[in-house]
């Protein structure tokens, strides 16, 4: 699993959600924010910011060590764990979060609380990537600690997460 991260960071793809549970404990454990990229499997949007910014940037491992990153597809088939530990859709967590316009970053705490103001569409790359370095600057000073997932008890509160 390790390998397959580093070849898609090398070619620039963004990880699908799968498990916010597992990742809220790896944040966790690492003091970094969870940005959850939302997107649309038609949002010709998203696919110009993947192509524009989010590949350089996972290319050139800018933001390792400074936030896991994860693509969220809305309409997406298919079941991921949340927060909570509960099999849910890609289109309920993206509800929950009220992220229904493409594409949203949304900067989570390790508790999966919205700790910094989401960066919402996209036209254009100028500045872009200044906004998302600068956002997950800042989401990491408002990093919480999830619970000890080492001890079991891998379910963060997700206050008032939506």
């Amino acid at each position: 699993m390790q390998s397959l991260m580093i070849v898609a960071a090398l070619l620039g793809f963004v990880q699908p959600v799968q498990d916010l549970q597992t990742l809220s404990c790896q944040a966790s454990e690492k003091g970094i924010p969870i940005v959850v990229y939302v997107s649309r499997s038609d949002c010709t949007y998203c696919m110009r910011m993947e192509r524009e910014v989010l590949g350089p940037l996972m290319r050139a491992q800018v933001l390792n060590n400074k936030a896991l990153i994860r693509e969220l597809v809305s309409d997406q088939q298919g079941l991921a764990r949340d927060f909570d530990g509960q099999q849910t859709t890609p289109a309920n967590i993206a509800a929950r979060y009220s992220a229904t316009i493409t594409p949203t970053l949304l900067f989570l705490s390790s508790a999966g609380v919205e700790v910094h103001p989401r960066i919402m569409g996209y036209n254009g790359s100028e500045y872009y990537s200044y906004y998302l370095e600068r956002a997950v600057a800042a989401a990491a000073k408002q990093q919480s600690k999830a619970p000890d997932c080492a001890s079991g008890d891998a379910t963060p509160s997700t206050g008032d997460a939506r």
